[in-house]
């Protein structure tokens, strides 16, 4: 073979690599194209609201009770609210309405009261369900999207890495994937993000610990294919590289809205 077509081919190679790490490293805004149900959908509620709330089922959600009176009317009519697993039951009583709710398919889905996610479904609420377990058949087929896990890639280690795109979904095979992190990092806060609002609000995200001397040595996943993420301390400490990661990748800012929640968020008062 000439010397020349050895040179062009090699040519054609950078090329074609240099091509696949810009869409690698763009799939954010290629989320704008991607044909998917999914995407179509949340296309439609993106940029129309300035903040974003995350209800998670830790302790401090029991504050928004008293929050409610604090927080204005302007508030709630620009905001999202994304319900994580059995919160749903909490904002339903308290009249909150709900846009999305996220759950995987284990944990503490058994807490989740049915008639209280029907009520809530059949206001509109859309339910997204990552697929990590086998979980309750009766939730599944209530699920308007099926996310798939990619067990191989760690958000919480991207994001503390500071790599691109942590938090995308991306689909293969015509399938709807999700990355591991734990339910709010693998459905809550990317949903947030595509919703492109100015800020996202956590509540109940606490991850209680006793102290350092006792902490919960539970292991969530342990393989060698990615970071083993042993303790509840772990994830405490995740979040402290997470609200300068969204503010640097999607100019988001992150807040908690109880002071004594234990992650690692800046705290946000309507007082």
């Amino acid at each position: 073979m000439k010397s020349s077509n050895i040179l062009n081919i090699l040519i054609i190679l950078i090329l074609v690599i240099l091509m696949c790490l810009v869409y690698l490293n763009n799939s954010s805004e290629n989320f704008e194209n991607i044909e998917h149900p999914f995407f179509e959908k949340i296309r439609k509620y993106a940029g129309k609201k300035k903040n974003i709330l995350i209800c998670s089922a830790g302790p401090s959600l029991n504050q928004l009770y008293y929050l409610k009176d604090t927080i204005p009317q302007s508030f709630w009519e620009n905001t999202y609210v994304i319900a994580v697993k059995s919160t749903v039951n909490k904002l339903v009583d308290l009249n909150i309405n709900i846009d999305f709710i996220v759950t995987n398919l284990n944990g503490n889905i058994a807490k989740i009261d049915f008639e209280k996610l029907d009520k809530s479904l059949n206001n509109g609420s859309i339910l997204i369900c990552g697929m990590g377990g086998g979980g309750n058949k009766i939730l599944k087929s209530k699920c308007e999207y099926k996310l798939e896990v990619d067990w191989q890639f760690n958000i919480m280690d991207c994001v503390i890495k500071n790599k691109k795109n942590c938090l995308d979904f991306f689909v293969k095979n015509n399938k709807l994937y999700h990355k591991w992190g734990h339910t709010m990092m693998e459905l809550a806060i990317p949903i947030a993000v595509y919703l492109k609002p100015k800020n996202i609000f956590t509540i109940g995200w606490d991850i209680n610990i006793l102290n350092d001397d006792k902490i919960n040595q539970k292991i969530h996943y342990n393989t060698e294919n990615f970071i083993n993420w042993a303790s509840d301390y772990d994830i405490i400490n995740f979040t402290k590289y997470l609200p300068s990661y969204l503010k640097k990748n999607y100019n988001i800012n992150i807040y908690k809205l109880y002071n004594q929640s234990a992650v690692k968020l800046p705290y946000f008062s309507f007082k």
